[in-house]
């Protein structure tokens, strides 16, 4: 990593960035992070050319005009200069795991970090209350000097005396005045510790082997450190120790921090081809072709359905329409446990015939009253009058699947 000092001012900030090369790549970050005002903030700033990755939510990328400013509840907004992560007020105190690409951090000096000092109304930096402190000391030390000197020459005269007592009480006074802001200094860096060791703990993971089912978990590691991850095999869903007892998914490995595709979100696949393919699967069709028709009654035409169904609708179509006789038929079906050849029980699917009226190359269809398909369901058409001049006869039936 490369360091960088931007020090116009006597006042360095100290930048590390990754060159992204083989000796010095960017690094895989997975952090599990707890929503604090509506926020995250990561520990490296991530590259926006790969993303950032968060399981149950969305980005909003920034670059694309007219995106969203505030993001919805199910969306995050990253800002790529300092790796801050918005996210919808209602998301407030849940915890995230996010996945991206560190290029390395920004360090700010003591002057740049600021404290309500020495009461909510006064605002100072870091920097300053060291000097304060650092002064106050020296302070002491030279008055503590000044009352020895003093208390030498006390029998010269009793007027040095007492100015030597006044200022020894000073002294004294200013010594307890520091050692209380030393005090305070105390417990602000203790608090400091203990909060830096708490966001540790939130963003640790310690990587443990798989286990065969969640309730392994429990029996393979019985003692667990807070950040202990480990993957369940059954599911590929990885848990996350949170202490107390509580071991909480944080992914899956299945599918990692893509979501599932929807009819309106992208994710293993496009919402399109979602669309797309759903549809597709969605309806069956049977066609009947007569490229002539020879003889009324039963066409020797029998077509097996093997799904369960409804049907939709039907089309009837012809290339050569029917010349001085109009044609009719209809269409039957019966089920696969009483088709064998002899059965009397089929029965129409339609509430008249299909007419194909003279010139037309469209027919015309009735009513459905028999809509229910069941698998194996056998269909077939019976010819009540036709034109043999007529040709290229094609009934088509529309099957919407259960």
């Amino acid at each position: 990593m490369q360091a960088r000092l931007y020090n116009q001012y006597n006042d360095s900030i100290r930048i590390i960035w990754r060159s992204n090369t083989q000796d010095d790549p960017y690094v895989d970050k997975t952090e599990s992070l707890k929503i604090i005002n509506n926020r995250i903030v990561l520990s490296e700033i991530p590259t926006e050319f790969h993303r950032v990755l968060i399981n149950g939510y969305t980005e909003i990328d920034q670059r694309k005009p007219n995106s969203k400013k505030i993001p919805d509840v199910n969306d995050f907004i990253v800002n790529y200069s300092n790796g801050v992560i918005d996210f919808h007020p209602s998301q407030e105190g849940k915890t995230v795991v996010a996945v991206y690409k560190g290029r390395g951090m920004i360090q700010y000096p003591a002057s740049r970090i600021w404290a309500h000092y020495p009461n909510p109304d006064v605002v100072m930096n870091l920097q300053e209350i060291i000097e304060i402190s650092r002064q106050r000391v020296e302070e002491i030390i030279a008055a503590t000097e000044q009352a020895v000197r003093a208390a030498e020459n006390a029998n010269i005269a009793t007027e040095g005396a007492n100015i030597a007592k006044d200022k020894a009480i000073q002294a004294a006074e200013a010594a307890a005045s520091a050692a209380n802001t030393a005090i305070d200094a105390s417990k602000r860096a203790d608090d400091s510790a203990k909060f830096a060791n708490d966001a540790a703990l939130t963003t640790r993971l310690i990587w443990l082997e798989p286990v065969p089912t969640y309730e392994d978990i429990f029996t393979t590691y019985p003692n667990p450190e807070i950040g202990s991850t480990t993957m369940v095999e059954e599911t590929g869903s990885r848990y996350r120790y949170e202490g107390n007892g509580l071991w909480r998914q944080i992914d899956n490995y299945t599918r990692g921090s893509i979501p599932l595709s929807s009819p309106t979100t992208d994710g293993l696949m496009s919402k399109e081809d979602y669309s797309l393919t759903h549809n597709n699967l969605k309806y069956r069709t049977i066609a009947f072709l007569l490229p002539v028709i020879t003889d009324s009654g039963i066409q020797k035409i029998y077509l097996p359905f093997d799904y369960e169904g409804t049907i939709s609708s039907i089309k009837g179509i012809c290339g050569t329409p029917a010349a001085s006789e109009r044609t009719t038929l209809y269409i039957e079906k019966i089920s696969k446990d009483n088709f064998n050849g002899t059965s009397e029980l089929w029965e129409r699917i339609l509430e008249g015939s299909i007419i194909f009226d003279i010139n037309a190359s469209h027919a015309f269809i009735p009513s459905l009253m028999n809509t229910e398909v069941h698998e194996g369901d056998v269909f077939r058409i019976v010819v009540d009058e036709f034109d043999p001049l007529q040709e290229g006869i094609s009934i088509t039936l529309q099957i919407e699947m259960k």
